[in-house]
């Protein structure tokens, strides 16, 4: 009796023991953007991670912690160009982690009017020229970042349909190699 329900517990387990179960896994997104670093925590599900703590390390050094806010956002503002790694732990074997390098972006503090071209500036060298530009473009990714980062999190019909499928032809198997025994 022992026998006939060890298999089906053993693939069972195979199925579930070395993946991770999608349906809330927490994530976060970091991007720089200006003199700052701007990110997200979120649930695979849509949910966002409200008041969750997100630990700032530089060079494996922690030196900050941050809070998200109502809407799962959070900023830091670094000291230093370098590689800033970012930790999440909501609790509940929930975590997540990114690094985002930031750096070499000067700065240029936006203008008050509504059409973002009204007066035209002398740029001496082609070095400042791209540092403006790098600046602008970076504002203009970082929503396009966070958007196609939380679209790849999403469970998919087709996901479902594979799933279900997965589960099909393990219960084929099984019954085949019942139908054998006998």
């Amino acid at each position: 009796m022992f026998r006939n329900r060890l298999l089906p517990m053993l693939v069972f387990l195979a199925m579930f023991s070395g993946q991770d179960i999608f349906a809330h896994r927490l994530r976060i997104f970091a991007a720089p953007e200006g003199k700052h670093i701007r990110g997200s925590v979120y649930f695979s599900g849509g949910g966002k991670g409200k008041n969750i703590a997100v630990n700032v390390s530089y060079n494996g050094v922690k030196l900050t912690e941050v809070t998200t806010d109502k809407s799962g956002e959070f900023s830091f503002t670094p000291k230093t160009d370098g590689k800033y790694t970012f930790i999440v732990d909501s609790g509940g074997g929930h975590s997540a982690r990114t690094e985002v390098t930031f750096g070499n972006i000067t700065v240029v503090k936006k203008s008050k009017s509504p059409s973002p071209v009204k007066h035209t500036a002398k740029i001496k060298n082609t070095g400042e020229l791209r540092k403006i530009v790098a600046e602008e473009v970076s504002k203009g990714l970082f929503p396009l970042r966070e958007q196609l980062n939380s679209y790849e999190d999403r469970v998919r019909f087709r996901d479902i349909l594979g799933g279900i499928g997965y589960i099909i032809g393990i219960a084929g198997l099984y019954a085949w190699l019942k139908s054998r025994k006998k």
